[in-house]
């Protein structure tokens, strides 16, 4: 969110570099490995642990590099609130080595 507020500061300061360069009612956001479970979390996905969503309304899309397997909970509570598009890519020796994650 704090980068995001900047961009807005920034797209509307005058004779910044970035003013009025910038389409703010499209915003992406990518992340690999904790960067990409963070976009999951930004980005519409629950984790019971953390017990509510942190979901930033402002992005629209998503590009998620190797991402992270819900571990507790049921599929439908931690991906059912997601409404924008993901993109998730894995690598085909994608591992992880804390809780055992796979490809499949």
């Amino acid at each position: 969110p704090v980068v995001i507020e900047q961009l807005e500061l920034w797209n509307v300061q005058a004779n910044h570099v970035l003013e009025g360069r910038m389409d703010l009612k499209k915003i992406g956001m990518s992340g690999h490995s904790f960067g990409g479970q963070t976009t999951q979390g930004v980005c519409g996905q629950s984790f019971p642990v953390v017990g509510q969503r942190m979901t930033d309304k402002r992005i629209s899309a998503a590009v998620v590099m190797s991402p992270s397997a819900q571990e507790r909970g049921n599929t439908s509570q931690a991906f059912g609130s997601v409404s924008i598009p993901w993109l998730l890519m894995t690598g085909t020796h994608d591992t992880a080595a804390i809780g055992g994650q796979t490809v499949e």
